[in-house]
């Protein structure tokens, strides 16, 4: 379902991969073979042969796919149900524009993502959200950020408290056609989201949650975020969607 700038769709009963799809597959079948599937203890294995993973994927417009000429095909989510094969379900909940700092009207709490996300009872939750609260208008310093992202992880354990959640810090924004200073595109302020990652880290560690690090990986390569500095292009949506790929078949059994 994509709507306004609104993104929720189901992944995983593909019968086609795109090539660097076919690729990362082809390593994640050997990372599975290694840690035991979809994410169970070898002595669960028997028991949880037929069980089908369900992983779920909020965030902003970085989830919905924003950058990429079809979303729906191409968004991480719509990549990482792809490679991840028949022993998962992916589903994404993007929305365009969407923040976590609560009582906006952007806030993702209130977004129809959100509410049908967080009744989804996912094996696994991947949060990728954060970098339109960098926004000068919507920050209000690392406490406070902390805060609110802390209390929406809880909402969803609150719900459902054998969901496991993965974080993922965001890609932070690239100056393009010439600025070196002041806010990227969209409002974005590089500096405020290097704090917003500082801080998602932290909850990481403190919570002991598996970390994807994005921020690092889009770092490496701007020629993903050409197009407007902040959204990847289809290559670097399908090397998110693999970098989340094997954190969630290595971290799987922990």
């Amino acid at each position: 379902m994509r709507r306004n700038g609104q993104y929720k769709q189901q992944y995983g009963k593909k019968t086609g991969r795109s090539r660097p799809a076919a690729c990362i597959a082809m390593l994640l079948t050997i990372v599975m073979l290694l840690t035991g599937g979809c994410g169970y203890s070898t002595s669960r294995k028997q028991e949880q042969e037929n069980r089908i993973c369900s992983v779920v994927c909020i965030g902003d417009s970085l989830t919905y796919g924003t950058g990429a000429n079809d979303p729906i095909s191409q968004s991480y989510p719509a990549v990482l149900g792809d490679i991840l094969g028949p022993g998962y379900t992916v589903a994404g909940y993007g929305q365009d524009g969407a923040i976590v700092t609560s009582g906006r009207k952007r806030s993702y709490d209130r977004t129809d993502c959100y509410k049908e996300s967080v009744v989804s009872h996912a094996d696994i939750l991947v949060v990728l959200l954060g970098l339109n609260d960098s926004k000068e208008y919507y920050w209000d310093g690392p406490v406070k950020f902390r805060a609110q992202y802390e209390n929406l992880l809880d909402s969803y354990l609150l719900r459902d408290r054998h969901t496991r959640i993965m974080l993922c810090t965001c890609p932070e924004g690239l100056y393009i056609d010439g600025q070196t200073e002041g806010p990227a595109r969209f409002h974005i302020e590089p500096a405020n989201a290097r704090i917003i990652n500082k801080v998602i880290r932290e909850v990481a560690l403190d919570r002991k949650l598996p970390l994807v690090d994005l921020a690092g990986l889009a770092a490496k390569h701007p020629e993903w975020f050409a197009e407007d500095g902040i959204h990847p292009d289809a290559a670097g949506y399908a090397a998110m969607a693999g970098m989340i790929g094997v954190a969630i078949t290595q971290t799987g059994n922990d």
